[in-house]
């Protein structure tokens, strides 16, 4: 029987879930006169954009003025704020369709005042959720089911012909997914993992370098990591696989991790989902196999 701790955790799991099956969120961040920069908002922002147990799938920015400048200031300044924001969003939310508008400044009613209306002076973020599966909840309600062989699993040839393959030769494995800007796999991928497991059990003069990659315009440096709030997404989606191979038995040794960013995209420019897919993923390369000459 579930312990009281774990029934509430499913229970919390469970209402996320169906509260946001289909559901968008508008955040408005308000601003001074003038005032265009986005630092008063960071933490604000981040606290919007992790929900547990959901991803964003696509974000609206629209940016607004109050009345006090003239006309075209006014669509100006909502203008920079707008695109400002969208920026950062789109540091934070590397997988995800982000549009932006401005609409200038908002006609006023009532009594005109010097300092304006405050809250006609900002930013809307409409965020667009759904619900995603929480891996402690897959793993509890799965222990009663038949788990299917490695042989049905699809992918699982690509994953077990590491061990055939030369030094220097590499797989992407596109089914170790993860969830939309944190390093935490989805649990439809465990499968995987645990045949990745299995092959370098298997083979113990394996080894192996992970090299995690994400979706989006190529840019310096790494993408957004909502779980550290640092820009490692792509090294710590490698390091999360490290990890959980070495706690599973594979010596340290045999692996090494690293990070490239969105620096080595299969598909550019991506035009679709199924475009950024293909970008999203991990490849392998075998850096040692003693059983292949």
């Amino acid at each position: 029987m579930l312990n009281k701790a774990l029934f509430l955790h499913l229970l919390l799991a469970s209402l996320y879930l169906k509260t946001y099956a289909h559901q968008s969120d508008t955040l408005k961040l308000y601003y001074k006169i003038n005032e265009k920069t986005i630092q008063r908002h960071s933490t604000l922002i981040d606290s919007f954009l992790l929900v547990p147990y959901t991803c964003i799938t696509q974000a609206y920015v629209i940016g607004y003025a109050d009345f006090i400048g003239s006309v075209d200031y006014n669509l100006h300044l909502s203008k920079e704020r707008a695109q400002l924001i969208s920026a950062l969003l789109k540091q934070k939310l590397n997988d995800i369709s982000i549009d932006t508008e401005w609409k200038g400044e908002i006609p006023f009613s009532g009594t005109v005042s010097a300092s304006g209306n405050p809250y006609d002076r900002r930013v809307e973020i409409i965020a667009k959720r759904e619900a995603i599966s929480n891996p402690v909840t897959t793993k509890v309600e799965q222990t009663n089911k038949s788990q299917p062989t490695p042989a049905a699993i699809p992918g699982n040839d690509a994953i077990t012909s590491l061990a055939n393959l030369k030094v220097g030769t590499s797989i992407s494995i596109q089914e170790l997914n993860f969830i939309s800007t944190r390093h935490v796999l989805l649990p439809e991928s465990l499968s995987y993992l645990e045949i990745l497991l299995n092959t370098l059990k298997n083979n113990p003069s394996l080894c192996i370098q992970l090299i995690g990659h994400i979706a989006g315009k190529p840019v310096s440096g790494d993408g957004y990591d909502s779980d550290t709030k640092e820009r490692h997404l792509s090294l710590n989606r490698a390091k999360f696989i490290y990890d959980y191979l070495v706690k599973n038995g594979i010596a340290a040794s045999r692996m090494k991790y690293s990070g490239v960013g969105n620096s080595q995209p299969k598909v550019y420019p991506e035009r679709n989902a199924e475009d950024m897919a293909k970008n999203r993923r991990v490849e392998i390369v075998v850096t040692a196999n003693f059983s292949v000459k």
